[in-house]
This record gives C-alpha cells, sequence and structure tokens, in this order.
C-alpha cells in the first residue's frame, strides 16, 4: 500500500466524515487523518463513540479493488494493526503485562483482558462509474480516559497506569497496517484469519451472540473462511454468523434462530 502522511487536526465532526470531505474537496487517497477531539464520533450501527482529547481517533480512506464481498475482511486487518502497535509500545514501555492481555473481540473491538479497550468502524461503498471501492477505516482507542455505563465494560491504558500519546500510536498503526494489508492482498484472507484467531478473546469458550433475530448461546468454534463467527449450539448445529452482538453468556439463549 503506498504510504501517505497522517494530516493532524485539532478538531472535526468524526475522523470518517472529514475523509470524505478532503476526498470531496480533492485530495487524493490514500488519507491518514487524525483528530485531537471529535464532536460526534460514531462506532458501529451509528452509535456515538466516547471521545475525549487524548484518546485516538484515526481514519484511512482507500481506494480498493478487492472484490466487495471481501472488503469486511479489512476489519480484521485493521484489528491485527491496532493490536501490534498498542502490544509494541507497550512492550517498549516495559509493561509486558498489558502487552500479553490485549484481546480480539468479533467483530471488531480490541480488548484489554475483559473490558473494551478500543473498536474499529469500517464503511465502503462502490465507485459509480470510476471502478473499486471507497473503504474508510476508524480507529477508536481509549488512552485517556474511557466512558462509563456502556453495554461492554470499557477501559483506559490510562486507568492501567501507562500513558501513550496518540500520534505515537497513530504511526505504529499506520506501519502495522501497510504491512497486514500488503500480506492481505497478496496471500488473501487465511493468514489474516490465523493471526486473528491466535488472538481471540473467547474462542473455544460458551458465548452470547444477539442476532438481532434471537439470543444465541454457543461455543465459538472458529472464525470462518469468510469472516463469519462459528458458534456451535448445545443441538451440535453450528451457525455462521455475519452480524451481531457478542454477549456475555446469560440464561435464555435459545440455541436456535
Amino acid at each position: 500500500m503506498p504510504r501517505a502522511g497522517i494530516i493532524v487536526v485539532g478538531e472535526v465532526e468524526s475522523t470518517q466524515s472529514e475523509a470524505r470531505r478532503r476526498l470531496a474537496a480533492g485530495q487524493q487517497a490514500p488519507l491518514w487523518i487524525m483528530a485531537r477531539r471529535q464532536r460526534a464520533g460514531r462506532g458501529r450501527k451509528g452509535r456515538e463513540w466516547f471521545s475525549q482529547e487524548g484518546n485516538l481517533a484515526l481514519s484511512a480512506l482507500l481506494i480498493e479493488d478487492a472484490p466487495r464481498a471481501h472488503l469486511p475482511q479489512l476489519s480484521f486487518v485493521a484489528a491485527l494493526a491496532a493490536h501490534k502497535a498498542l502490544r509494541a509500545l507497550a512492550g517498549r514501555r516495559g509493561r509486558a503485562d498489558i502487552a500479553d492481555a490485549l484481546r480480539l473481540k468479533w467483530p471488531n473491538d480490541i480488548l484489554l483482558g475483559d473490558e473494551k479497550l478500543g473498536g474499529i468502524l469500517l464503511e465502503s461503498e462502490a465507485r459509480s462509474g470510476r471502478g473499486g471501492s471507497l473503504v474508510i477505516i476508524g480507529w477508536g482507542m481509549n488512552l485517556a480516559g474511557h466512558p462509563e455505563h456502556v453495554r461492554w465494560p470499557a477501559t483506559s491504558l490510562a486507568a492501567h497506569g501507562l500513558t501513550l500519546d496518540a500520534q505515537d500510536l497513530a504511526g505504529y498503526v499506520q506501519d502495522s497496517f501497510a504491512r497486514w494489508h500488503d500480506l492481505w492482498r497478496a496471500r488473501g484472507f487465511a493468514p489474516v484469519r490465523a493471526a486473528w484467531q491466535r488472538r481471540a478473546w473467547g474462542l473455544g469458550e460458551r458465548l452470547s451472540v444477539n442476532t438481532g433475530k434471537a439470543l444465541l448461546s454457543g461455543i465459538f468454534r472458529e472464525l470462518g473462511e469468510d469472516g463469519a463467527l462459528m458458534l456451535e449450539t448445545a443441538n451440535g448445529k453450528v451457525y455462521a454468523l455475519h452480524a451481531g452482538e457478542v454477549e456475555r453468556t446469560m440464561p435464555g439463549g435459545t440455541g436456535e434462530i
């Protein structure tokens, strides 16, 4: 992937929106945007994303010629880039405990232990008449602070006594993403899938997944070859889940959709 400098801005609505605005104004992809503050950061399904100065808000805008069906795989590429960057910086600060506690939660979260440290937002659309697809990948990382009273317990690096500079982390993420992206383009999803599974939270364990239609409970057997969560329910049936919210296992999962 061609290298691009990271554009650092003070305050924007969101880095995803700023990347789109700059592309429309004539700037060329790839574009990397980091904001010190976001007024309206967003996560999956249009949810508000907690933004605090000192946290990482970073987006990369790319033009991809891969089949559109393969583009969701880039969220796993982005998660691996974040994991590698965080692990490297924590290790350099002598915090092997933090480096070793980093996990990737399906489909797009970065955990520290069992608490959410960050997330990935991937947006894509076809480029009408111009070929390829527009892809914007957003990284949000709780470095200085984290939200309270959220769906999944959250944490920050500061809460664990580690201070990282957001711009330093952004550079590490960009470098790591370039390597994983090149590997994905050269060899497909298989090496990404294998690497993601080695860092996966909950693999081989009992999970509950809210599909929007039902609450499914079962064993997270593996990541499918297309990125699906393969969940084996109590009746032995294996579901390939392409969307849903992983929840802490609770009574009431039907095991059926």
